[in-house]
């Protein structure tokens, strides 16, 4: 495992179902395509690892006294992927991951708590780049296509590391950036990372309960379960009937039919998704 392709869960949560050796692992967040590996890593220490997939690694970092002795002891585990309604079985491999998990807490020494897993998603690198901020060769890094080079008017990228953001260093940038973008809650975005990168930009940042949401990731039709999708055609008429007249349904058939870009978002107070969407190259609107 390359530690700095793990991310930690700061959410997780285990419970136990009518059996006492009925145990489950309940994630946050949303996650692309679907979890082939679906292993839990743990040998009663501290920490264990779930790997989803080889890119999608989740560190439950401290898990409670009181259920390493059972975890120790299962062969399976229910995994429930709470945002994306998915639930499904793992197996649980031993492994002493304990020091592995060290490192990994050691790097990710940052939080952005309206986009929990930027690693997972696609929106942090991995790798070594130089922060044009502080000036540190970073493991972790995020790369800008957004500025503009003042002599040769072409687009250029910068590298930033999470620190830099998190301490809202690259502020004036992400201010030129919020020009371009509707973005429903300005907390999140001046110190927490955008979500609008590799060229796929949504049309603002969701905002809910007086506060912004938390950022999911991007959804992909193929993702769709019925569990869902029902709820995504719920929280679509809620946001459209806000916009205008448009057909939900219809919007929700060019979102499969790849006519648009779709990101869900979930709020922090009350826990409703949110959708966000922006046109591709075969939107109507374009």
């Amino acid at each position: 495992m390359n530690p700095y392709e793990i991310e930690p869960i700061y959410n997780y949560n285990f419970t136990t179902g009518a059996e006492d050796d009925d145990l489950t692992l309940e994630i946050p967040g949303y996650f692309k395509g679907e979890a082939l590996v679906r292993e839990l890593h743990y040998n009663g220490g501290e920490h264990a690892v779930y790997v989803r997939n080889p890119h999608q690694l989740l560190l439950c970092d401290f898990i409670h006294p009181g259920v390493r002795e059972l975890l120790a002891g299962t062969v399976d585990i229910f995994i429930s992927e709470t945002d994306a309604k998915c639930e499904y079985m793992a197996r649980v491999v031993r492994d002493d991951i304990d020091a592995l998990a060290e490192e990994v807490l050691q790097v990710h020494d940052y939080r952005f708590p309206y986009h929990p897993f930027p690693i997972a998603d696609g929106t942090l690198s991995i790798g070594e780049a130089k922060c044009e901020f502080c000036g540190e060769t970073k493991h972790i890094y995020y790369v800008d296509r957004y500025e503009v080079d003042d002599i040769t008017n072409e687009k250029r990228s910068r590298i930033l590391c999470p620190h830099c953001i998190e301490e809202n260093k690259a502020g004036d940038l992400f201010r030129e950036l919020g020009k371009e973008y509707r973005l429903g809650g300005a907390g999140a975005f001046w110190r927490n990372l955008p979500f609008f990168y590799q060229g796929r930009p949504t049309s603002f940042w969701a905002n809910h309960c007086y506060e912004p949401a938390i950022y999911l990731g991007q959804l992909e039709p193929e993702d769709l379960n019925p569990r869902l999708h029902e709820e995504l055609l719920s929280t679509w008429k809620w946001l459209l009937n806000v916009w205008g007249d448009m057909d939900p349904a219809e919007v929700l058939g060019w979102f499969e039919q790849g006519k648009l870009n779709a990101h869900l978002f979930k709020c922090v107070k009350c826990g409703k998704k949110l959708v966000g969407f922006s046109p591709t190259e075969k939107s109507p609107w374009n």
